[in-house]
């Protein structure tokens, strides 16, 4: 199972040996581990408005920055398995100049056995808080992570517009990546360890 497989901070392997015996070729087997990257699930009760947007952008990101990073949108809550995304969605990520031919037309609802498979699991809505609480080990309960995206009104019940949504949740996403850029700075972290700061 290649996503059982996922590589990422906590269960790359660890290389010990004097650092005269590193060859050219070594040094490229230990690039993949970096190369890898980390999948990040931003959940919402639906998984039809809000990860959705989030996810393209922290993809967007992720790109822009040379990052090792794919987000994808999960519901928290059953029900809406292959239900359409709304066409309010496309409108407002093609507005602003997102390219539509990577995105899934339906929702997906997250499943348990995919936990393992991502990185990081980051809820948007109160019912995705609670999944994750269920699903996350008691250390990765006390990560920050499961804040960032929360507080972000649903705009498919009206709260607020899909404009608004969209901002709310970029400032979130450039809120913590640049954090994490600067805590880089700071540390001197590689690739992974600037995902893990960014997404902790």
């Amino acid at each position: 199972d290649l996503e059982a497989a996922q590589i990422t901070e906590h269960n790359a392997p660890v290389f010990t040996f004097p650092i005269h015996a590193i060859t050219p070729q070594l040094f490229r087997d230990m690039q993949i581990y970096l190369d890898v990257p980390q999948r990040v699930c931003l959940l919402c009760d639906g998984g039809m408005n809000r990860s959705v947007m989030a996810a393209q952008i922290l993809n967007r990101l992720a790109l822009e920055r040379g990052l090792p990073l794919q987000a994808e949108a999960r519901a928290a809550l059953p029900g809406t398995e292959g239900t359409p995304i709304p066409d309010e969605v496309f409108r407002t990520l093609a507005g602003f100049g997102f390219s539509l031919e990577d995105l899934d037309s339906v929702a997906r609802t997250f499943r348990r056995e995919e936990a393992t498979a991502f990185s990081h699991l980051l809820p948007i809505s109160s019912g995705a808080l609670q999944l994750v609480l269920l699903t996350a080990t008691q250390s990765e309960r006390m990560n920050q992570d499961h804040l960032l995206f929360m507080g972000v009104p649903d705009p498919q019940f009206g709260e607020v517009s899909y404009e608004t949504a969209f901002q709310q949740l970029a400032r979130h996403a450039a809120q913590a990546l640049q954090l994490a850029l600067h805590l880089l700075a700071l540390r001197g972290r590689g690739p992974l360890g600037l995902l893990a700061l960014a997404l902790c």
